[in-house]
């Protein structure tokens, strides 16, 4: 009997499971006393499926879906890898111009034309930075705060009018390599402002499937991590370091683990990879033409120098205030946007000394 009993389904466990907690038996069936405890359990089965479907098998990069799942302590995402490489930033324009960042000038390692969105998050509640990083569809949220905070300090009459909030964001899954996840041409606020002027009952539903408003209001970039079967276990550095000419290629701590960055051409033209104030070695293992550094020492971006970096090539890079890495002009790219883009056509590793 303890065998036969041993065998009986889930489905007629828990089914037993509402008699003992609703009092229901085969005496008792007028009542349908089991009625809700049931569409409990549907609700429980049904919803966490939804993850891989709204994200088209991408959830571990999108996390789309991920807020109710079944694989929600089973991921870890961070947009930090260690000071200097941040790559979690908000673009506040004011009237077409970035708007300074008020901290830049006190602290080498921030971004000179973000806003520090961490203090903002910090004053609300201690997991809201863990919480931002972990659901990107709550960037709109966080672009809304800043631009209530930005608005009144942009001059001009009509500034506010055409005040923009957009991020550029790489995220690391599982210790993985850093994807960029956000498209940096989307107006957040504009976002937002089409989620909020939804009717109650579309409110709902978009928050059910994780999705924007509408097509046009989509942020995350789609087919995230097709790049990783173009990346070797240890790194390109270390397939090229034969000799020992890059010392600690594979170092244990995570400050000191080599970064890959994983971009698209067509974004990279609009949203250059920013490095602040970080002695590296810089390679560019991956991209269809040679990428412009350019260093800047001031916080104005115009004192700067400039070099060519080809596909191939360790460059040896001094703590600059802030390294750009950019697309060079000088060279054709596709005719794509950055969100029509599906290609992940340039990886850049990165070793910090």
């Amino acid at each position: 009997e303890d065998d036969e009993e041993s065998k009986v389904c889930h489905a007629k466990w828990i089914t037993h499971q509402i008699q003992i907690c609703t009092g229901y038996s085969k005496e008792k069936k007028g009542k349908k006393r089991y009625v809700l405890p049931v569409l409990w359990l549907s609700i429980q089965w049904l919803l966490p499926m939804r993850m891989p479907i709204v994200s088209r098998m991408n959830f571990k990069h999108t996390r789309e879906g991920y807020r109710f799942s079944w694989t929600m302590m089973l991921h870890s995402a961070v947009s930090m890898h260690s000071p200097g490489l941040t790559f979690m930033t908000l673009r506040p324009k004011c009237g077409g111009k970035y708007f300074p960042n008020p901290a830049a000038a006190q602290n080498s390692v921030l971004d000179v034309q973000s806003f520090p969105y961490e203090v903002l998050l910090a004053q609300n509640c201690a997991r809201c930075a863990v919480v931002a990083q972990l659901f990107p569809r709550q960037l709109p949220k966080l672009a809304s705060a800043v631009h209530s905070l930005v608005s009144p300090m942009c001059k001009g009459d009509d500034s506010t009018d055409t005040l923009s909030v957009t991020a550029s964001y790489f995220s690391s899954a599982n210790k993985g390599p850093f994807f960029r996840t956000i498209d940096p041409t989307v107006d957040l606020m504009q976002v937002y402002n089409s989620h909020m002027a939804l009717p109650l009952p579309a409110k709902f539903w978009k928050g059910l499937i994780d999705k924007p408003p509408s097509s046009k209001d989509e942020f995350i970039l789609r087919n995230i991590g097709g790049a990783s079967k173009h990346i070797p276990e240890h790194g390109f550095m270390e397939q090229l370091n034969g000799g020992g000419m890059i010392p600690d290629a594979t170092a244990k701590d995570s400050s000191n683990k080599n970064l890959i960055l994983v971009d698209r051409s067509a974004c990279l033209k609009v949203d250059p990879i920013r490095i602040h104030a970080v002695n590296s070695y810089i390679m560019l293992a991956k991209s269809p033409s040679p990428l412009k550094f350019r260093g800047c020492e001031d916080i104005n971006l115009s004192e700067c120098k400039e070099i060519s970096l080809p596909v191939g090539k360790v460059q040896t890079v001094p703590a600059i205030r802030t390294l750009l890495i950019s697309w060079d002009e000088r060279y054709d790219s596709n005719n794509f946007t950055c969100s029509e883009s599906t290609e992940e056509d340039i990886i850049i590793e990165i070793k910090r000394i």
